[in-house]
């Protein structure tokens, strides 16, 4: 197929692929006839012809291109002298050879010899198939004076390559204004919608410059970057900064997602100072997404969120996003006048690393970091991790770190991680780290799997709340000064915990005005290992636990090496137990606690600290009957399965049994023997005709008091031990003994 001139050629080969390809990348000596006999060489005949020339002009421009962001004004005034040369040349190249030659000379000896074009092609020219090349082979046919999208072009680098960096300089009219007082969003947008046409490239954001825009729209295969902060675009109040398919872009099949977007080393900067609150008003906006990355940036002064990850604009819209990642980005809320420095309405799969969020979030609004969709059933958070961020001077009503799953989204939020974070002067009514998933966990619920390691807190509202979530752990961690207690379960089923673990923990003078450190509600399977309350509470009688079981149910809870203290007198019970809370004493555990002599109403039928009492009783092993007791004293504890006890008992005259005297244990007991009959120890007896001393023998396949097992009581006989029986008279027994429950 032959065109009429190159003009039309190259709107050919922007068609054709293959002939693009085959043009770009022709061999070193081939050459093209146009229909008016022009000769025309391929872009790799043009380079060795002019290799040379063309090395001393990228080199230089190179160079100066990653030393000297602050030239670009000068490179893009230089850049229209050098485009105009070359397009001299590309007009008179079908008569004179040497003319050719002195204009791509002119071009490559011009102070910046097109730099926005050249050096980006030189760097990353893609050549419409995504091979980088050593030069920036960026020249195809004669000039075309404008893209699909309307921005003027270099008369001879007229069609820039896949990647090729912009920078906004070139997008500006005439007598542009640097400091942010002009409106010039449709010229930057020109810019945006250019790449897009060319599958994708980089905005450059200049040096030292202000440029006040609004509602930008960028595209897959962006990257919009600036060399420093200096470089900045100023936000219109009232509108979005950056959207990314905003409205109802994209689609509910994550394999459509735009793709490889790229924000890195600018200032977005918004007008909360002056514009104030707006809660949908966000400076990125962006939606159904795959590979998102933003790095070095400074987000500040946003009215809505600094960066909202959206199931799109629309409500009861389907979106998703994957894989997003923040580096090292400062988000600056300026005045705690907006909204949530991350917004997170649809995630799987993201990285907030070495970040730094102040002065963020409303009073009423969630916090810096918010995971909450909308209450669609689709939505989804899993696989976000937080790490070595830290927070400063923020508000809000949830969480600096928030995850609130309404209970009409499908699936639990899963795998969320904050990490080596810290957390100074918070100013809200919500904690350092919320989890609240809305769903009753059970044995076969999803789980959860959340992590908060080693976090730092200081001065604030509460240091955790987690609600509604089944495995998880808290490890590490340090709270000082918070005027609320941090809550592990709360006052409904759907609000409990399971299959948590919090290990070496610490919370000093935390709960100052609520009165407790840490509250409990429903609650299973609850494992603390070497946590240390100090100082909380208030000191005030009734206001001053350690730890409080709260209105709800427990059991499974366990306590190891749990240590509480007061050493200015705020704590005055270590564990407390409200009367609407009820315990599974006999799943519990409570061994090796250093309480510091602090009451504890805890019950734990495992414990080293601990003894329970249960009222034992007499049965006869003939007739059970039952009896009337003066003094009815039972008192045990269990490590593990062996349990320890000691009985005493007064029985009144009458006692109704019949037969060997059985004493109730306290707990079931395991079989122990062939007979199963062992000696559990000596005994004290009174008011029984017996002829030598006595003893207690545990037989585990009795049962007294509904409870497997008895002991039961023998006497000294000639050359054996007799059964001793109950008597019509009043009688006492007395002894102690350890054995294995099941």
């Amino acid at each position: 197929m032959t065109y009429a001139s190159l003009a039309e050629a190259v709107d050919g080969f922007k068609q054709d692929a293959d002939r693009t390809r085959t043009f770009s990348n022709g061999g070193p000596t081939d050459t093209y006839t146009t229909v008016d006999g022009t000769q025309v060489p391929s872009v790799q005949k043009f380079l060795a012809d002019k290799d040379a020339e063309i090395n001393v002009a990228a080199n230089g421009i190179l160079a100066q291109a990653t030393t000297q962001a602050g030239i670009a004004t000068t490179e893009a005034g230089n850049a229209a002298d050098s485009a105009n040369s070359a397009s001299t040349y590309a007009t008179t190249a079908s008569t004179s050879a040497t003319n050719a030659s002195d204009s791509a000379a002119a071009a490559a000896t011009s102070a910046s010899n097109a730099a926005a074009t050249l050096a980006g092609a030189a760097k990353s020219a893609d050549l419409a198939n995504n091979r980088d090349t050593a030069k920036g082979a960026a020249l195809i046919g004669s000039a075309i004076p404008q893209s699909s999208s309307g921005i003027t072009l270099p008369s001879s680098f007229d069609v820039l390559i896949k990647s090729a960096p912009i920078n906004l300089l070139r997008a500006l009219p005439g007598g542009y204004v640097a400091d942010g007082s002009v409106d010039y969003s449709s010229y930057v947008q020109r810019v945006y919608d250019y790449l897009r046409d060319f599958g994708g490239g980089e905005v450059i954001v200049p040096h030292n410059m202000s440029i006040l825009v609004g509602n930008l729209v960028t595209y897959q295969n962006i990257h919009t970057r600036g060399y420093d902060p200096s470089a900045v675009l100023l936000v219109k109040p009232g509108s979005y900064g950056i959207s990314l398919n905003p409205g109802s872009g994209g689609s509910s099949d994550p394999s459509t997602n735009a793709r490889n977007v790229r924000f890195s080393g600018f200032t977005l900067q918004g007008q909360v100072a002056t514009a104030g609150f707006s809660e949908q008003v966000h400076l990125l906006n962006l939606n159904a997404f795959s590979y998102l990355e933003m790095e070095d940036l400074i987000i500040a002064g946003f009215q809505g969120d600094g960066v909202y990850c959206g199931s799109s604009n629309v409500a009861a819209t389907e979106r998703h996003n994957l894989r997003f990642s923040a580096t090292r980005v400062l988000f600056n809320g300026v005045n705690n006048q907006n909204r949530n420095g991350i917004s997170f309405i649809d995630i799987d799969g993201a990285l907030v690393d070495d970040c730094e969020f102040q002065n963020c979030t409303r009073y009423n609004m969630p916090g810096a970091i918010d995971m909450e969709p909308n209450g669609d059933a689709w939505g989804i958070i899993r696989n976000v991790t937080i790490r070595k961020r830290k927070f400063l001077n923020n508000g809000g009503n949830v969480g600096e770190v928030s995850v609130l799953v309404p209970a009409t989204v499908t699936s639990a939020p899963k795998n969320v991680t904050m990490e080596d974070c810290t957390s100074y002067n918070y100013v809200g009514t919500g904690s350092v780290f919320s989890f609240v998933a809305n769903r009753q966990p059970t044995s076969t619920s999803e789980d959860a799997s959340f992590s908060v390691i080693r976090v730092t807190g200081k001065t604030g509202y509460q240091p955790y709340s987690i609600m509604g979530a089944k495995r998880g752990r808290i490890q590490g961690c340090d709270f000082t000064d918070y005027t609320q207690s941090a809550i592990m379960g709360y006052t409904t089923a759907v609000q409990g915990v399971r299959d948590i673990e919090s290990e070496c923990n610490r919370l000093t003078r935390v709960g100052s005005v609520q009165g407790t450190g840490l509250r409990v509600g429903y609650a299973d399977y609850f494992r603390s290992t070497r946590d240390k309350l100090i100082d909380c509470g208030t000191g005030t009688a009734g206001l001053s636990n350690g730890i409080d079981f709260i209105s709800g149910l427990s059991s499974y809870v366990s306590f190891d090496g749990l240590e509480v203290s007061a050493p200015t007198g705020k704590t005055l019970v270590a564990i407390q137990k409200e009367a609407a809370h009820a315990f599974s004493a006999n799943t519990n555990r409570l061994m090796a606690a250093n309480l510091n002599s602090l009451a504890s109403n805890f019950q734990a039928e495992e414990s080293d600290l601990y003894v329970s009492a249960y009222l034992p009783v007499v049965v006869g092993a003939s007739t059970a009957g039952a009896g009337t007791y003066t003094v009815q004293n039972g008192r045990y504890y269990r490590i593990s399965k062996r349990v320890f006890f000691k009985v005493r008992l007064s029985v009144a005259a009458g006692h109704t049994g019949t037969g060997l005297i059985q004493v109730s244990l306290p707990l079931p007991a395991a079989a122990v023997g062939g007979d199963n009959i062992v000696t559990l120890g000596a005994t004290t007896v009174n008011g029984l005709s017996v002829s030598g001393g006595c003893t207690a023998r545990l037989n585990s396949a009795a049962t007294a008091n509904g409870v497997q097992g008895a002991a039961r009581i023998y006497y000294g006989a000639t050359g054996s031990y007799a059964q001793a029986t109950i008597p019509a008279t009043a009688f006492e027994v007395e002894f102690s003994g350890e054995y294995t429950t099941t």
